[in-house]
């Protein structure tokens, strides 16, 4: 069935409402809350992050950190805690009506606003832009846009974040000239607390179990790599049989990948009625059909009967949420990735997405820590001029710019791993 797109309706703005009491109160619970809900029982700073960071005490600054998982806000909420200057928070709209509005209700109060994802949401951005401006607040902002699981890779930037800065440098030049709206790029990455080998091997096991494979009794670095590398092309082979299509011999995994991805994403298309451009990324289509399903994806949201979505049977719907969540699940995976560095976290990366795709959701936890890195700060001053003359090409050289460098960053941490 093919049906119109439209456009998601416009849910009401949540501002921030910052209160002291509630912010002091969420500092002391954080830190409980992400141990309990993700096994993260530490946060550090690299060494010169903490200087950095007390560097923007009287800056207009936007932090913009990856997003591999749904806890990056709270490390960094945590970690604003240690250091001077207001924080504020951009977060999705729909988790502003979260456990019947009440996490809302705390995120505006520790400094939290929304932004609806799909739409131009003015009122996020005139927000943004009032609190750059005004007083110097620093705004944590994830370009990736959405999370994907995969901790040492990065999704594309988005460019809107720093069209903003740059609206925002305008305004600033005017009131204030010569300050400059800063860009602090931010790598957040996780190290297993202890040694998991035994925990990855009991979940690999089970995994094992549910594909219908032998048990595997070979434990070593080559043979765990081995045996998760069957259980990946399994599933593989399960989904093109499911969307019938048969691999050619001379087709690599990564092609493989490729090509279901592409298929899955046609036929996401096909049903919200969108003419796919040649011009652009699987990366971006995918994006374009996340925010369009987001009152599937996403109950609470409102404007469902205004949706193409709307449109679809009961079990069109399901399809369109498995395969939309599917193919975020494996966006990021590529064959190879655990084999350039063969790590408990880059195995247990890889393990997530195969769970999640045969059980539904991640089987596998371990404790950890995670480590932020801040780079140093990117001045748009720098490039105002050339702005002003080349407006889109200077916002796409910023955004490399910011990219490049939280994948340095990232970089820069790459021994902060566990051997397999």
């Amino acid at each position: 069935m093919v049906v119109e797109a439209k456009s998601l309706m416009k849910k009401a703005f949540c501002p921030p409402k910052y209160n002291p009491g509630v912010a002091f109160f969420a500092t002391l619970l954080c830190p409980v809350l992400l141990t309990l809900k993700s096994g993260l029982v530490s946060v550090k700073l690299t060494p010169g992050s903490r200087r950095r960071l007390w560097a923007l005490k009287n800056a207009h600054a936007i932090l913009t950190p990856n997003h591999t998982t749904l806890y990056e806000p709270g490390i960094l909420w945590w970690v604003s805690r240690w250091v001077p200057g207001r924080y504020f928070f951009v977060s999705s709209r729909e988790l502003f009506d979260m456990w019947n509005g009440f996490l809302g209700w705390i995120l505006q109060r520790v400094g939290t606003y929304s932004i609806q994802r799909g739409t131009v949401d003015h009122d996020s951005i005139q927000t943004t832009l009032t609190l750059l401006t005004q007083g110097p607040h620093k705004i944590v902002i994830f370009p990736e846009g959405h999370t994907y699981h995969q901790n040492d890779t990065l999704l594309p930037f988005l460019e809107g974040t720093f069209f903003m800065a740059f609206r925002a440098q305008e305004r600033l030049e005017k009131a204030l000239p010569g300050e400059a709206i800063l860009i602090v790029p931010v790598a957040i990455k996780y190290r297993f607390r202890f040694n998991s080998r035994v925990r990855i091997i009991r979940g690999l096991s089970a995994l094992e179990s549910a594909l219908g494979l032998p048990a595997g009794n070979d434990t070593s670095t080559e043979g765990l790599y081995q045996r998760l590398r069957t259980a990946g092309i399994t599933i593989l082979s399960r989904i093109e049989e499911e969307f019938a299509r048969t691999p050619e011999a001379k087709e690599s995994i990564n092609e493989r990948i490729g090509i279901l991805k592409e298929i899955i994403l046609k036929q996401l298309e096909a049903r919200l009625g969108f003419v796919e451009k040649k011009e652009t990324t699987v990366l971006a289509r995918l994006r374009k059909v996340i925010f369009s399903a987001a009152p599937l994806l996403f109950p609470r949201d409102p404007g469902v009967d205004h949706h193409p979505a709307s449109l679809l049977t009961e079990d069109e719907k399901k399809v369109l949420i498995k395969n939309t969540l599917r193919l975020l699940n494996f966006i990021a995976l590529y064959d190879g990735y655990v084999r350039e560095n063969l790590c408990q976290e880059r195995f247990l990366d890889t393990l997530h997405r195969l769970e999640r795709e045969v059980f539904g959701d991640f089987r596998t936890e371990v404790w950890k820590t995670a480590y932020v890195n801040v780079g140093n700060p990117i001045r748009l001053l720098d490039h105002y001029e050339n702005y002003k003359q080349r407006k889109m090409e200077t916002v796409q050289q910023v955004t490399a710019l910011a990219e490049a460098e939280v994948a340095r960053l990232l970089k820069e941490m790459e021994h902060f791993c566990t051997p397999l």
